[in-house]
């Protein structure tokens, strides 16, 4: 999972223009809170889903799809 966290987040992010240069805490501080958020949202919503038992990486892609438009991150315009 983190692998792939760090694949499909957090590279996309730092190879955008805006974020290579990132030079005060601020900065980078809101850009983790935005991250923190839709993953607090992925997971709870998917969650809300599920009876029992694990996530799989198939309902979190579910999930993701359905709450797209009101992901954070979508803002900074990375993925489309």
């Amino acid at each position: 999972m983190i692998v792939n966290f760090h694949h499909l987040i957090v590279r996309p992010l730092f190879e955008q223009r805006p974020f290579r240069d990132i030079r005060n805490e601020k900065e980078f501080l809101g850009l983790e809170d935005n991250i923190q958020s839709d993953i607090t949202t992925i997971i709870s919503e998917t969650k809300k889903e599920m009876k029992q038992g694990e996530i799989s990486g198939h309902q979190i892609m579910r999930t993701i799809d359905r709450v797209w438009k009101n992901l954070k991150t979508i803002r900074l315009e990375l993925w489309g």
